[in-house]
């Protein structure tokens, strides 16, 4: 078994993020366009990440002098980001912990400033004010110079997370995955090589569940308002994420000589009995604070059914997909704040009646509540957890 690292603590959390189009103010820029260009110019960023970048592009090109004046403009550009998506909880886990890193960052640089002053009592008290102020502008200058650090360090908790997930995966094992997670993806490939020098080939299998809603790229469409341009440009990242995942996960695992079976959704239940499946290694969208999951739509069942036949359910994540969210079932998630309509009666009456709608992006790509009952294990950057842990990690974040 995997043993536990340190819990994890709050770094520097710095981004790039978008630059800002010349000609533009930062009004006709916002937080919503940084967002989509973070997203469109890097395919393989997290939601989390990517609300990050697109929080300190902004930041980066906004005049504050106060600590509260910083603050207010956090919060208002935070909700502003999520107001534009249909699932803003993605989002929320990247921006709060912008938000929580940001208040360490400005009490640690305050309380330097206040021995500063009481070594300094004799100044005027106006002095006192221009060297706060000037100690503010250092920590707000440090954010936006040192942009590149909080993705990278996110991108290379995915190595260590296909570091550690890989052990599990020993020789003669079948595992169970889909979805089109890249973090899922880089531990059975990371296995594959330690298989490959120890073995000279894989000796494991790979049972691959396919989304048949991927099957195909999604229809063109042209939004007018912001919000719906930033929903559409979020669904498009999914999908092409999703679209890509689904052959090319698969692909990437043969070249490797990895043995690999694609099964549709509906046949789960028949290929774990008998291609012999000894547990399903799972990606998720958010990390709850009571150890559940929200990921596509169908890992639950996924889930459900694996641990119906006795088998464990991994799920591999980044620690900056812990969101403070606690659904307790499918019926809580428009109370966490996703909006997506998947059930819809009708009737034959409804022949006659004007076309509908269109979809919400979040209705073409829904998202499931997994319980922590469902989960056997977490294996993040800091070791294996239980879903019990995921708690004690949003203490260590947000204390």
């Amino acid at each position: 078994m995997l043993s536990d690292a340190a819990p994890p603590t709050l770094s520097p959390i710095v981004t790039t993020g978008a630059a800002k189009p010349e000609g533009q103010t930062v009004a006709e820029y916002g937080i919503v366009s940084a967002y989509q260009r973070v997203l469109a110019d890097d395919p393989d960023v997290t939601m989390p990440v990517a609300a990050i970048e697109a929080l300190i592009s902004v930041l980066g090109q906004t005049t504050s002098s106060t600590v509260m004046e910083t603050l207010d403009i956090i919060r208002t550009e935070a909700e502003r980001l999520k107001a534009s998506v249909p699932n803003p909880v993605p989002l929320a886990a990247g921006t709060d912990l912008f938000q929580q890193y940001l208040l360490r960052s400005l009490k640690k640089q305050d309380g330097s400033s206040s021995r500063r002053a009481a070594a300094a009592a004799a100044a005027a008290q106006s002095a006192a004010a221009t060297t706060a102020t000037d100690s503010f502008e250092e920590t707000r200058q440090y954010l936006i110079r040192n942009s590149r650090l909080f993705a990278s360090r996110a991108k290379q908790a995915r190595a260590a997370i296909a570091d550690r997930g890989a052990r599990i995966i020993t020789e003669g094992k079948v595992v169970l995955t889909g979805g089109g997670s890249r973090t899922v993806a880089a531990i059975l490939l990371r296995a594959a090589e330690l298989h490959t020098a120890e073995h000279g080939s894989p000796r494991f299998r790979v049972v691959y569940v396919v989304d048949p809603r991927f099957s195909s790229p999604p229809p063109a469409t042209a939004p007018s308002s912001s919000a719906q341009q930033s929903q559409s440009q979020e669904q498009q990242h999914r999908q092409q994420q999703q679209q890509q995942q689904h052959p090319s996960v698969a692909a990437a695992l043969r070249a490797r000589g990895i043995p690999v079976a694609e099964v549709a959704e509906r046949e789960v239940a028949h290929v774990l009995r008998t291609a012999g499946v000894d547990f399903a290694v799972l990606g998720a969208e958010v990390l709850c604070q009571n150890g559940g999951i929200l990921s596509r739509i169908g890992t639950f069942n996924i889930a459900e059914l694996v641990r119906a036949y006795g088998k464990s359910v991994y799920v591999a994540a980044e620690s900056h997909k812990i969101a403070r969210v606690y659904p307790l079932s499918q019926m809580d998630l428009p109370r966490c704040g996703v909006q997506q309509q998947v059930v819809r009666f009708t009737t034959g009456a409804d022949a006659d009646a004007p076309a509908p709608e269109p979809p919400k992006p979040a209705d073409d790509d829904p998202v499931d509540y997994t319980p922590p009952q469902m989960i056997t294990k977490f294996i993040t950057e800091y070791g294996t957890k239980t879903p019990s842990d995921i708690y004690e990690m949003l203490l260590d974040i947000y204390s």
